[in-house]
């Protein structure tokens, strides 16, 4: 009964123990590093029981990454899952995933000079979150393992919203965030990270309410539900020393602060458009569309799926308000139907029901150590244009 309540919820059996089994382990190998801030990564193989549901999960080989920033006290930067990806003839996103065996990697932000128990004591300060974020990333790892096929453009919408930056203009940022925090991927896992905390905070029936609208997860979901191109102008309009930073450096002459807005939110489909279009060229020629010594991998199907997409995104382009107007729709029906399904949740707040059972956690900063900073142009490019520029991109690596 337990196990079926679980599964129809979202959180598979036995994902809470396992991971804060992983969470002990995980201090046990920092307790056993000497004088931590020496180096700035740390590589470990961790082997034990970290069975979830049909997963017998057995090996985890772990990294652990110091981003020393000055200035900054002690934060959590990311907890990833190292994956071998490939697009397969069918043009899906295939995800290799062994069944006992995975990778994972924990970021931290660290001062500059540190001792180590500060490091650990930040780490045992922040047990509680820290096991729900552990179960977060461990319900990807079985995602990936229940089902290694994904839709292409999804997965493309995804790495976008998760690595790329529109400089230091915020609210355009916080809209890519928003968009990445309720994606289907991301989703597939709140109800396991939701499910964690309650376990770990001992919610009762009682509690749940106050717990769940103060909750962090239930505030972005709003967040997300309560978007439209309205509230987003209004927000740019706190922001436009950037915005006219933004549009004098592409060489944009603008008159009024309104006329400035809307150049701003075109400049950024523009180049969010032509980020899609890099990313999934990226994932369908790996080594480059041009590459003399891979054209046996270029092919029409290829070509015409690449034009395909192209045209689909391109759809907006003589009406960039309607792309926000559409977003804010699919976000504020994502949201609402996400909110319902974390409610169910009331039903492990009983605590005998509880006994069974590469997410960014600081997107700013994430951004501003893994972002990708591309030059903010002010046309959308060609698929032949961006095949050629990735071209000359990798002609230089090699």
């Amino acid at each position: 009964m337990r196990r079926k309540i679980n599964e129809a919820l979202g959180v598979p059996v036995n994902i809470i123990p396992s991971a804060i089994k992983l969470y002990d382990d995980v201090y046990r190998f920092l307790s056993s590093l000497k004088d931590i801030q020496s180096d700035n990564s740390y590589e470990t193989v961790l082997t034990g029981d970290y069975t979830i549901s049909d997963m017998k999960l057995r090996t985890i080989n772990l990294e652990v990454m110091l981003h020393k920033v000055q200035g900054k006290g002690f934060s959590f930067l990311s907890f990833g899952q190292g994956l071998h990806i490939l697009v397969n003839d069918k043009f899906q996103m295939e995800v290799f995933v062994e069944e006992d065996e995975t990778i994972i990697q924990i970021e931290f932000i660290v001062p500059e000079q540190f001792e180590d128990n500060e490091l650990l004591e930040y780490y045992q300060k922040n047990k509680n979150r820290f096991i729900s974020i552990i179960a977060h990333e461990l319900k990807h790892a079985y995602d990936s393992f229940k089902k290694n096929k994904t839709n292409l453009p999804k997965r493309v919408d995804y790495q976008i919203s998760a690595n790329r930056g529109f400089g230091a203009v915020k609210p355009l940022n916080r809209f890519l965030f928003l968009s990445y925090y309720i994606h289907h991927i991301e989703n597939l896992v709140r109800p396991t990270q939701l499910a964690t905390e309650i376990h770990l905070g001992k919610i009762t029936p009682k509690e749940f309410y106050n717990f769940f609208v103060e909750n962090e997860i239930f505030k972005t979901l709003k967040e997300a539900r309560e978007f439209s191109l309205e509230s987003l102008k209004e927000s740019l309009k706190k922001y436009m020393i950037q915005v006219y930073e933004i549009l004098d450096t592409v060489g944009m002459d603008v008159g009024s602060e309104d006329e400035a807005i809307d150049s701003i939110l075109e400049l950024f489909y523009i180049n969010l458009v032509n980020w899609k279009q890099e990313q999934m060229i990226n994932f369908i020629y790996p080594r480059g569309r041009d590459n003399p010594m891979f054209q046996d991998m270029v092919n029409d199907d290829k070509d015409n799926y690449i034009s395909t997409y192209t045209d689909k995104i391109q759809k907006y382009e003589n009406d960039y308000e309607r792309f926000y107007i559409d977003e804010a729709r699919f976000m504020k029906y994502t949201a609402i139907k996400m909110i319902k399904k974390l409610g169910r949740l009331y039903e492990l707040t009983n605590q005998n029901t509880m006994k069974e059972n590469k997410s960014i956690w600081d997107w700013e900063m994430y951004q501003k150590i893994h972002g990708k900073n591309s030059p903010i142009v002010t046309k959308i490019k060609t698929k032949d244009e961006l095949i050629s520029e990735l071209s000359k991109r990798i002609k230089k690596k090699l």
